[in-house]
């Protein structure tokens, strides 16, 4: 396995039943602060065509600090809030490696 200095995850988020288009609204007006944080290669939210519920976040990070500052930071912080609203359980966040 492959060891690279970049932080990539995948960020799980399933929205409770009529609350997609709120959750999608939030992530959008939250993606321009997101990709001006230090550090952020790539924040690209996807919504599952098989489950319109569903949404995944391909995150990579030019490192595990950059990663927590964007955890601790002003963006993320107000999406947080928004989350005991519109999702059905608390987001799940997969780390990745590179197997190159």
């Amino acid at each position: 396995m492959a060891t690279h200095k970049q932080v990539q995850l995948i960020a799980h988020l399933l929205a409770k039943p009529g609350k997609e288009a709120a959750l999608e609204s939030a992530l959008l007006a939250a993606l321009p602060a997101i990709h001006a944080e230090p550090g952020c290669v790539a924040y690209v939210p996807h919504v599952s065509l098989e489950h319109p519920h569903e949404i995944v976040i391909y995150e990579i990070w030019e490192n595990a600090e950059t990663h927590a500052a964007h955890k601790a930071g002003i963006p993320l912080g107000r999406l947080k809030a928004l989350f005991s609203e519109l999702l059905v359980k608390p987001h799940h966040v997969e780390p990745l490696c590179r197997l190159d």
